[in-house]
């Protein structure tokens, strides 16, 4: 299970183990950064920001699969974004 925490700029305030791993990035190479900072696929990127706007702008929750590539095979998971 991945876990972070973003703040209404977009930049990570906190993250788990986990999304280390999954992104193969150190902590440090992601906390107080955008996903346009740390993801190279453009599109990838403009799936998770309008993702995080419908947050925004609905304050309310958003729920959707995503599939990420990650040792050499593809990994779903049920993302789900909420305001806090």
């Amino acid at each position: 299970m991945v876990i972070y925490i973003k703040d209404i700029k977009g930049r990570y305030l906190a993250i788990n183990r986990r999304m280390e791993e999954v992104l193969n990035l150190p902590h440090e190479r992601i906390i107080g950064r955008t996903d346009a900072d740390i993801i190279f696929d453009k599109g990838r990127y403009q799936e998770y920001k309008n993702s995080d706007d419908a947050v925004l702008s609905s304050k309310s929750m958003v729920v959707f699969e995503d599939v990420i590539p990650f040792e050499g095979k593809k990994q779903y998971f049920l993302v789900t974004k909420f305001p806090l």
